[in-house]
């Protein structure tokens, strides 16, 4: 699983291998991303001018020794039209963001996405949803393969920018929601994608039990002859 962490670290001081900011169409670039674009004398918009993306979902362009700008790269990613953006709309740029962290062989980033305006969605929501968009983007189920795939140099740590120290609660609340939906979902889709023979009822009771030991659930397991009691011979009969 991925490393999720929040600062206030700005542009000019962050030290880790990637910089993540936002460009609309059009090639205008969000708040944050015109902060950056300052600090290295145009050096972002020059770059735009080129004609290498012009900001539509999906695009993204890699930028390495961004003058004034600690970070190893800079990854611009496109955000569509700035007033149509909504929920949809921001998953796609995550899972295209996923896309390119999969493979540039980039460790660990700082995201500045989160100037991204969509209605009625604050910085909450923002983080606990890249959050759960990337693990379900950067899923894989090998349990049964011989020989896993490896990655090289996978991606190991995203960090989320907040502007002030007051986000910075709002941030690790997101970080901890998003990560406990994102080990429900990855032990939903683990325990459909394993075999008939191997997730049986008896395993699913199981699993059940360890998960109530782990939490303040109750669960009683039924055996064949309460269930029939029940009259639930529709499920028995699968």
């Amino acid at each position: 699983m991925i490393e999720f962490s929040a600062k206030t670290t700005p542009s000019d001081k962050h030290r880790g291998s990637c910089l993540i900011l936002g460009v609309y169409e059009s090639r205008r670039l969000t708040p944050q991303a015109e902060a950056v674009n300052a600090l290295s004398d145009n050096h972002l918009s020059e770059h735009l001018k080129t004609g290498d993306m012009d900001g539509k979902i999906g695009q993204s362009s890699l930028l390495y020794k961004v003058p004034n700008i600690p970070a190893e790269r800079v990854l611009l990613i496109g955000c569509g039209k700035e007033r149509e953006l909504n929920e949809a709309g921001f998953k796609k740029i995550i899972t295209a963001l996923t896309g390119v962290l999969q493979n540039t062989g980039i460790t660990d980033a700082i995201s500045q996405l989160t100037d991204l305006h969509i209605k009625a969605r604050d910085l909450h929501w923002h983080i606990r949803t890249t959050i759960e968009t990337l693990n379900y983007a950067n899923y894989r189920f090998d349990a049964f393969k011989s020989e896993k795939d490896t990655i090289h140099r996978p991606f190991k740590k995203l960090t989320f920018y907040c502007a002030k120290r007051a986000d910075l609660d709002i941030a690790q609340n997101a970080i901890r929601e998003g990560n406990a939906i994102s080990e429900g979902i990855k032990f939903t889709r683990d325990l459909g994608n394993m075999p008939a023979n191997v997730c049986t009822p008896e395993y699913l009771a199981q699993e059940a039990k360890s998960l109530a030991q782990v939490s303040d659930m109750l669960i009683d397991v039924l055996d064949q002859e309460e269930m029939e009691t029940l009259g639930m011979g529709s499920l028995l009969s699968v």
